[in-house]
């Protein structure tokens, strides 16, 4: 039987919850209004979102260097 050190399961506990982390992160950033992963169900409106995002267009203001201040 093959025992596994604690940095094993630290590594792995890490990768495990880093991909949900992303996983949740490129679903947020979709301009789905419903997205569906795994058990996981995101029904949200987006019409905002693009009426901000084109308005700090209108202002010559890009959304990477908003989040940067």
């Amino acid at each position: 039987m093959v025992d596994y050190s604690e940095g094993f399961w630290i590594t792995l506990t890490g990768l495990i919850i880093g991909f949900m982390g992303l996983t949740i992160r490129i679903c947020l950033k979709s301009k789905c209004d419903m997205v569906e992963c795994c058990c996981i169900k995101i029904h949200r409106s987006v019409e905002t979102e693009e009426r901000i995002e084109n308005h700090m267009i209108d202002l010559g203001k890009t959304i990477d260097s908003e989040e940067k201040v």
